[in-house]
């Protein structure tokens, strides 16, 4: 689950190259798990997070930016065609 525009905190901006990360998110179907993915996008107070689920599909959220943190950028870059690696 994606917070919403109005908790965004102010105009999103995109991060080229996204940036690795692990985050927080909310899902519905098994609550709240910590992913690996890319920020792709950042306001004062969140961050848009791309990342995989278990199935293979992504999806991406926007959650607090405390919910955020960088990792290490030896793992391997998201791809949208791959389980991303813990």
């Amino acid at each position: 689950m994606s917070l919403p525009a109005s908790a965004l905190g102010g105009t999103s901006r995109n991060l080229d190259p996204p940036v690795a990360v692990r985050a927080w998110v909310y899902t519905r179907t098994r609550g709240w798990l910590r992913v690996v993915g890319d920020a792709v996008a950042w306001t004062p107070k969140a961050g848009m997070v791309r990342y995989c689920d278990e199935q293979g599909r992504t999806d991406a959220v926007w959650v607090w930016a405390a919910a955020i943190e960088r990792r290490d950028e030896k793992l391997p870059r998201l791809d949208s065609n791959q389980q991303p690696a813990d």
